[in-house]
C-alpha cells in the first residue's frame, strides 16, 4: 500500500513538474517556400500583456519586391500577397495538452465596403492586409528588420491572446500570382506596431 502510494507521488510530482515544450520568443521569421503543400510549423511564446502593446497577434507574409519588378506600384504588390491562399491552423499549449484556437481575419468586402473582422473557416485565409511592424522588436532578436522595399501583410489576426506557447501550422494552398522563382518569401509571426 505504502509502495504503491509513494509511486502515485512520484506519477504527480513529475507530471507537474513536466516542462513546457521548447518555444521561441516573438518576432518569429521562417523561410516560406512558395510550393503548393508546403507547411511550416513553429512553437512560439507570447508573453503576459503590457499596456498599450501586443493586444494582437499577427501571423503573415513578408518579401522584398518580386525580380525584375522594382517599380511594382504598391497596389500591385498587395494584389500578389492578396492572391496567395493559406491554411493557418493555432494551437495553444495547456496543461493537457495542445487546444486549437480559433483565428480571424480582417477583410474588405466589395459588397459591404469598410474593413470587418471574420473567423477563418477551416483556418483558410481570404486575401491579406499591409501590416506595419516594430521595427526595434526585429533589431533586438538580430533579425532583419521590414526593410523600406519589403512588404508585410497579415492573413490573420489574434485579438488579446492568452499567454503562453503557441504553435502554428502555415500551409501555402494556392500561389497565386505570386511569381513563380526566386522571391524570398517568409513566414511572420509578431505583434504589429504598437498604435500610438
Amino acid at each position: 500500500m505504502k509502495r504503491g502510494l509513494g509511486i502515485l507521488l512520484i506519477a504527480l510530482l513529475a507530471a507537474g513538474c513536466r516542462r513546457l515544450p521548447e518555444a521561441e520568443a516573438l518576432p518569429v521569421v521562417r523561410p516560406f517556400p512558395l510550393r503548393q503543400g508546403h507547411t511550416t510549423r513553429v512553437e512560439f511564446q507570447i508573453e503576459e500583456l503590457r499596456r498599450g502593446y501586443g493586444e494582437t497577434l499577427l501571423i503573415g507574409l513578408r518579401a522584398p519586391d518580386p525580380p525584375g519588378d522594382v517599380d511594382a506600384s504598391d497596389d500591385e504588390a498587395e494584389a500578389r500577397f492578396d492572391s496567395i491562399r493559406l491554411r493557418l491552423r493555432l494551437w495553444r499549449h495547456a496543461p493537457e495538452g495542445w487546444h486549437p484556437v480559433r483565428l480571424t481575419q480582417n477583410v474588405d468586402s466589395a459588397l459591404d465596403p469598410g474593413w470587418r473582422t471574420v473567423a477563418l473557416e477551416e483556418g483558410l485565409t481570404v486575401g491579406a492586409q499591409r501590416a506595419t511592424v516594430d521595427r526595434l522588436a526585429f533589431e533586438a532578436k538580430g533579425l532583419p528588420a521590414d526593410p523600406a522595399d519589403c512588404y508585410t501583410v497579415s492573413y490573420s489576426e489574434l485579438v488579446m491572446p492568452t499567454a503562453g506557447v503557441y504553435r502554428l501550422e502555415a500551409t501555402l494552398l494556392d500561389r497565386g500570382r505570386a511569381p513563380a522563382t526566386g522571391w524570398p518569401v517568409e513566414l511572420v509571426v509578431t505583434h504589429p506596431l504598437p498604435a500610438k
